[in-house]
Order: structure tokens, then sequence, then C-alpha cells
């Protein structure tokens, strides 16, 4: 397995990859170009990934509840609940890079 070639167990990889995959998603939806980068890297305290893209629209968290059936809004609410932290890097005229941490 990949996640074990690389140190992490199933559990871990399972996680980086839902978030990675609602992270990626977001930024799909709303980039201005379609450009995409995705960068991850191990830590001392497990995995760290960083989506980058060239929209200035900061992450939110849905106010109202959403219906069983409802295709978006989940994604703030999984990086508070999965990631051990995320957070939000600004670049001023280059859009952002929305990152979160996976705990081994």
């Amino acid at each position: 397995m990949r996640s074990a070639a690389a140190g992490l167990d199933d559990d871990v990889a399972d996680t980086a990859v839902l978030l990675t995959s609602e992270v990626v998603t977001n930024a799909l939806l709303h980039t201005r170009s379609g450009d995409v980068a995705v960068r991850a890297e191990r830590t001392p305290r497990g995995l760290r990934v960083a989506v980058s893209d060239d929209d200035h629209g900061l992450p939110k968290r849905r106010l109202q509840a959403h219906g069983a059936l409802d295709t978006t809004g989940r994604g703030v609410v999984l990086l508070d609940l999965l990631s051990a932290d995320w957070g939000v890097d600004q670049h001023p005229g280059d859009g952002k890079t929305v990152w979160f941490e996976v705990a081994a």
C-alpha cells in the first residue's frame, strides 16, 4: 500500500484523501482560471496538505443546515472534525492556499 510506504496508517491516509478531495473540489468550483496546485508533505506530526488557487474567497461554514441530498456545504465542517489543524494563507493578488494537517 502507498500509505504504508509513506509511513501512514490507513485511517490517516483515508482522512487525508477525503479532506484533499473536499478542498480541491472547492478550489475547482471557485477558481477563476481552473489552475489548482496540491502539495503534500510528511511532518513530524503526520501529513500536511496544501491546496492553492487564484480565488480570493475564503472558506466559510454554511450558516444554514444542509439537507441529506445537498452536494455542497460540508467542507469546513469536515476540516474542523477530521483535521488536527487547518487554515488559509492569503496571497494578495494571487489567491490563497488552504492547508490542513492530519495527525499520524
